[in-house]
């Protein structure tokens, strides 16, 4: 069998021990990530940035995206570890870049909770399967 694809076997089944993806155990391989996961994920984000980087990096929205992804993470947040990519795709998903608030000369960014509910949603629908354990 070729080396990557026993490679990403391996990777894929370590990720389903410790909770992360659902593996189906047909002979078509396809995996499913734990929804729980990813929202609690995005309910630990806490984006904040001062005001006047903000309105210096708010026209080139790809720089903006950039900074937030490098910044928005310390060691005790769930999202740290994870590759940038990772960072910059929940970001983009579950995070209102467009109208962050202003409160005392900090930038917030608030979560878009339409997409925080249907991450709680297809949970659910995780959970009556019986793919992952509610946690």
């Amino acid at each position: 069998m070729n080396k990557i694809i026993k490679e990403t076997i391996k990777t894929a089944k370590g990720l389903q021990r410790k909770g992360i993806i659902y593996l189906d155990d047909s002979i078509d391989i396809g995996a499913e990530a734990n929804y729980q996961v990813i929202a609690a994920i995005v309910v630990d984000l806490n984006i904040l940035m001062d005001e006047e980087k903000y309105e210096a990096l708010k026209s080139d929205k790809e720089k903006l995206l950039q900074e937030i992804v490098l910044s928005s993470s310390c060691e005790d947040d769930l999202i740290y570890g994870f590759s940038d990519d990772f960072k910059m795709h929940i970001i983009k998903q579950f995070i209102d870049l467009e109208n962050p608030e202003l409160i005392w000369g900090t930038y917030c960014f608030i979560t878009n909770f339409v997409k925080l509910q249907e991450l709680h949603e297809k949970a659910l629908i995780q959970i009556k399967e019986e793919k992952f354990l509610d946690f």
